[in-house]
């Protein structure tokens, strides 16, 4: 186990131990709406009135604090701690204030706890932050990495619309669908950025959604076939975002290991129903995703095969 997760669990374990609601917040929520930048902190809010619950068990780890800290950019009451050299900071979020750059002044910026999205870290479902909320935090006095993660939540926000745009009109026809792609290997725990939505649907369904999708089409619905796939495709681009549906029904995939077309027809059984941008949806299961990328060549690829199969050995 990396020092990043092994930390991340001992925190999150003393916080569930003492029954303590939290927020995670930073680069690491951040990090779970998209941004691939390394964080070197954990930053985690509490309420003020928590602290006490939980000092004899950070009382070995601690650096400083808990104690007014005031920076040029935030004032909170702040607990630093270190656990086998990863840096943790737990702040108390509801009664914080921030300097407003642009205004020129300390404005109030307490947390509201109940605004949050369940996201996993490191194999842990947290809260975290909702992105709007990261975003006006960061925008306040932003630095280069908060920049970053800005452009990156930003892109999140945007796939989030989309998504729930696609998943709308497939449920309106009734549909039967199923996340595959990078987007699913995200749901798994892949770290790359996603980049094009990926959902396979019957073959005969494509046609049954077009109406609704025709002015979005740039591509389809007709049989593509390159180099590693032969399939019946339709591809949409909305506010932005690329979507792939696929006909899953006749799918063939060139082996790249072999050279030789493999049938690759999806199995709309074998799912699991994962939360993705705040939906709960049928996600191809983690071997088959494994499995058909594994006949596919790219980094990319590899990197979501890891990160999918990490995520079996776990389990």
């Amino acid at each position: 186990m990396d020092l990043q997760k092994e930390a991340f669990i001992w925190i999150i374990n003393i916080l569930r131990k003492n029954s303590i609601p939290f927020l995670i917040s930073g680069g690491l929520a951040a990090n779970a709406y998209g941004s691939t930048r390394e964080i070197r902190d954990f930053d985690i809010e509490i309420k003020n009135s928590d602290f006490q619950k939980i000092m004899n068990d950070f009382k070995p780890y601690t650096i400083s604090g808990p104690e007014i800290y005031k920076s040029r950019a935030f004032e909170n009451v702040l607990l630093k701690l270190n656990f086998n050299g990863q840096e943790i900071d737990i702040a108390g979020g509801d009664k914080s204030r921030i300097y407003n750059s642009n205004k020129q002044e300390w404005v109030n910026d307490s947390v509201d706890f109940k605004r949050f999205e369940n996201k996993e870290i490191f194999c842990q479902l947290v809260s975290v932050m909702y992105p709007e909320d990261v975003i006006a935090y960061k925008s306040s006095h932003p630095r280069p990495e908060d920049l970053i993660d800005i452009e990156a939540i930003s892109k999140y926000l945007n796939s989030e619309k989309n998504f729930n745009w696609i998943i709308s009109v497939l449920k309106k026809h009734n549909v039967r669908f199923v996340i595959t792609g990078g987007l699913a290997a995200k749901s798994y725990g892949s770290p790359r950025p996603l980049n094009d939505i990926d959902i396979d649907i019957h073959d005969k369904d494509l046609y049954l959604i077009l109406e609704d999708v025709k002015p979005y089409i740039t591509f389809g619905p007709e049989q593509y076939k390159d180099e590693r796939w032969d399939l019946l495709l339709m591809t949409l681009n909305h506010d932005g975002q690329d979507i792939d549906l696929s006909g899953g029904d006749t799918l063939k995939i060139c082996d790249a290991r072999t050279g030789k077309w493999m049938n690759n027809a999806t199995n709309f059984s074998n799912t699991e129903e994962k939360e993705i941008f705040g939906l709960k949806v049928p996600v191809i299961s983690k071997k088959d995703l494994v499995d058909y990328k594994s006949m596919l060549v790219g980094e990319h690829q590899q990197v979501d095969i890891q990160a999918v199969q990490n995520k079996l050995c776990i389990q």
